[in-house]
């Protein structure tokens, strides 16, 4: 990877009109991702009001049955829709990709539980793929992964096919 190709990544990134923030240097390229912000705040605002209502069981008759029926599904979309959000170093000085979720939970879960590494050389990338996912019912997205053995490790999301082939090539090379 040169720095040429660090260049392409990030306009490419750039033009997508996606929410990913690029900072390009002479030897290093940082791309933040901060997609679903309303879901993510919406499954927060969820977390707490099922908390108030396993609090308050002595209160109401069904108040603990909905309150943790309330907490599973916020925790599941906050987790979901917090999936994506990541933290990619690439770095031409070092040459190796960083591969930092932004949640600490979710860091802490891939490096200490599940022992997965997250820098990885240029040389010894894994196997980098594009799925077509569904984002909600009817909002299709193109994620570009790689797996870590029964694991997916969603790296970068794009509204374009075009857009999420020409990353996921540029990455490979």
């Amino acid at each position: 990877m040169t720095h040429q190709t660090l260049k392409q990544l990030s306009d490419i990134i750039q033009a997508s009109e996606e929410p990913i923030a690029v900072d390009l240097q002479p030897d290093r390229l940082t791309i933040n991702t901060a997609k679903n912000t309303f879901w993510v705040f919406l499954s927060v605002i969820g977390i707490a009001f099922s908390v108030l209502l396993v609090a308050t069981n002595r209160r109401g008759q069904y108040n603990l049955e909905i309150g943790l029926v309330l907490l599973w599904i916020s925790i599941y979309g906050f987790w979901r829709m917090q999936n994506i959000n990541k933290k990619l170093i690439l770095d031409l000085h070092q040459k190796t990709i960083s591969i930092i979720p932004k949640f600490f939970l979710q860091r802490w879960l891939v490096s200490n539980v599940l022992k997965i590494d997250t820098t990885f050389s240029f040389n010894n990338l894994p196997e980098i793929k594009l799925l077509y996912y569904s984002n909600l019912k009817y909002h299709w997205t193109q994620r570009i992964y790689y797996k870590h053995g029964i694991w997916t490790i969603y790296l970068l999301e794009f509204e374009k096919k075009e857009t999420a082939e020409k990353v996921m090539y540029l990455l490979k090379n």
